[in-house]
C-alpha cells in the first residue's frame, strides 16, 4: 500500500523484508511453481519504499539548505534516477512509476503554491484514505488485509469465511489501520503548524519505524491464530 506505503527509509534492497513470512505458511506452492509473493512485495517491498523515501529526503535537504525551486528539481531528479536504474536492471517497476508520478504530483503541489509543506499534502491525503478503507472494511465485515491477501493464497474460500480466520484479519486489519490513523494525526497536525521539518521528520520517523515490525507480525499473527482451523471445520 507506497505512500504504502506513505514511506520513508531504506533498507537493502535486495533482501525481501519478510523472505520467511510469505503469505500463506500453510498452503501449497503454486502448481505453475511461481514463487508465492510475501506481503511486503505486495505492498511495494522495500525498493518500493526506498523509491518513495530518497526523494522525500532530497527534497527537504535541498529546501533547507537553498529553495524551493530547487528542492523540487532535486526531489523530480532523484526520482528519475530511481526509475532508470529500475528499468536498467530489470526489475519490477510497478511501484517506481507510482511513486515517481507521486513525486511530480507532490513537487508539483508545492512549486504552484510555493509552499514546501504542500509537499507532504498527498502523502496525508494517501494515508487518510488507507486509514479510512480500513475501517470502512471493518465495519462492512471485510477485513481489507485478509481481502488483499487472499488474492495470493491457495486456501478455498470457505476457509476465510471461518470466524476464528475473520478475526484474525480484522485484528491485523485494526493494526493496519492504526499505524495509518497515527500517520495522518501526527502528519496533519505539523501540517497546520507549518513545521516543515518536523514533518519530514514525521513522516519519514513513521514510515520504517512502524512499517516494519507491522508487516513482520502480521503473517505471524495470523498464523498463530488460525493454526487449528481446518478447511472441513470451515465448509462444515
Amino acid at each position: 500500500m507506497n505512500d504504502l506505503p506513505d514511506t520513508d527509509v531504506p533498507l537493502n534492497a535486495d533482501m525481501p523484508l519478510d523472505a520467511d513470512l510469505r503469505l500463506d505458511a500453510a498452503a501449497p506452492a503454486s502448481t505453475l511453481g511461481t514463487p508465492r509473493p510475501t506481503l511486503g512485495e505486495v505492498f511495494g517491498g522495500p525498493r518500493g519504499l526506498l523509491d518513495s523515501g530518497l526523494p522525500l529526503v532530497a527534497f527537504v535537504i535541498v529546501n533547507a539548505a537553498a529553495d524551493l525551486t530547487k528542492a523540487v528539481q532535486a526531489a523530480i531528479a532523484v526520482a528519475v534516477v530511481l526509475l532508470l536504474v529500475r528499468v536498467v536492471r530489470r526489475e519490477v517497476v510497478r511501484h517506481t512509476i507510482s511513486g515517481f508520478f507521486g513525486v511530480l504530483f507532490a513537487a508539483g503541489l508545492a512549486r504552484a503554491t510555493g509552499s514546501a509543506r504542500n509537499f507532504f499534502i498527498p502523502g496525508i491525503v494517501l494515508n487518510g484514505a488507507y486509514f479510512m478503507a480500513m475501517v470502512v472494511s471493518l465495519v462492512v465485515r471485510r477485513p481489507l488485509i485478509g481481502v488483499v491477501l487472499k488474492q495470493f493464497s491457495d486456501k478455498p474460500a470457505e476457509w476465510y469465511a471461518h470466524p476464528t480466520v475473520r478475526r484474525a484479519y480484522a485484528e491485523v486489519t485494526v493494526l493496519w489501520a492504526s499505524m495509518f490513523g497515527l500517520r495522518l494525526v501526527v502528519q496533519s497536525v505539523l501540517y497546520r503548524a507549518d513545521e516543515t521539518g518536523l514533518l519530514a521528520a514525521a513522516k519519514l520517523g513513521l514510515g520504517y519505524p512502524l512499517f516494519i515490525p507491522v508487516l513482520a507480525v502480521t503473517p505471524l499473527w495470523v498464523n498463530r491464530r488460525t493454526s487449528g482451523v481446518e478447511v472441513e471445520a470451515a465448509s462444515s
